[in-house]
């Protein structure tokens, strides 16, 4: 009998947390309400048009450094902190929850490599 107890504690907590578990950003991006400002193609109800078009956010932008994904989660997480004339809300995220978010935008529809040399 305490074995089994054991084991469904066990069991239990690999179940509620896994060592790869993590906020999953798609699902935040909908349910935080970024789909009511800003558009993105493939997402549904994301039509909004306060904010920026988020489709191609992952694309370089000529002759501006690579996006760091932890600064784009800071400003997720805090837009007044780095830009105080944005329009952007604080809604409340958490650094996880912000940082999973940048790597959504970042990663959303990206190419995969490409494997030719």
């Amino acid at each position: 009998m305490l074995f089994r107890g054991l084991l469904g504690i066990a069991f239990g907590l690999v179940v509620a947390l896994p060592a790869w578990a993590g906020p999953d950003g798609a699902e935040l991006y909908v349910r935080k309400g970024c789909i009511a400002c800003h558009r993105m193609k493939g997402v549904p109800g994301a039509t909004g048009t306060m904010g920026a078009d988020l489709t191609k956010f992952w694309k370089p932008v000529k002759g501006e450094p690579p996006k760091d994904p932890r600064e784009i989660a800071a400003f997720i997480k805090d837009p007044r902190l780095n830009n105080p004339n944005t329009s952007m809300p604080t809604i409340g995220l958490t650094s996880e929850e912000a940082a999973a978010i940048a790597t959504y935008l970042l990663s959303k529809d990206k190419p995969a490599p490409s494997s030719k040399k």
